[in-house]
């Protein structure tokens, strides 16, 4: 069995802006900790709705760190924000929700600013019938961007 070789990595750091280099070094201790969870490769590998998520985002090329929120390991609300959102996706969470085991466990699917029509939203309330699906359009998001925000909790 052969090992690979560390690469020396401080030359690359030697030159970065204080500030990115101290966030890159938590992102790198993070993923040696197994805190950060990478998306599926593909849709056969979603079998939690963390996992959906990631693979949803994923798809959209988006990183979706700020809309997802989790408590007790579970997703409690994930914020589908920007036109990247459309029919398309709520055909692949249509495709994949029959496999995920903790579906019910989602509170809330936040609609910001989304190209998803209103059947694409009636869709997404039956493949989740046990959450809240609020919908934001593009004025409300202008008027107030924490909508995008997992955390955020609007009134």
């Amino acid at each position: 069995m052969t090992t690979k070789k560390k690469k020396d990595l401080s030359p690359f750091y030697e030159g970065m802006d204080p500030e990115i280099r101290e966030t890159l070094l938590k992102v790198h201790e993070d993923r040696k900790a197994c805190k950060l969870k990478a998306p599926p490769r593909k849709a056969g590998d979603c079998h939690l709705l963390e996992d959906l998520c990631l693979y949803v985002f994923k798809l959209a090329h988006l990183d979706g760190a700020c809309q997802i929120l989790k408590k007790d390991c579970a997703v409690r609300k994930w914020v589908w924000f920007g036109h990247e959102f459309t029919d398309k996706m709520v055909n692949v969470v249509k495709e994949i929700a029959p496999q995920i085991a903790d579906k019910d466990e989602l509170e809330e699917l936040r609609l910001v600013a989304t190209r998803v029509t209103e059947n694409g939203i009636q869709r997404l309330r039956r493949i989740f019938p046990k959450s809240q699906v609020k919908v934001y359009t593009d004025e409300d998001d202008k008027k107030n961007w924490q909508l995008s925000q997992a955390a955020y909790n609007p009134q």
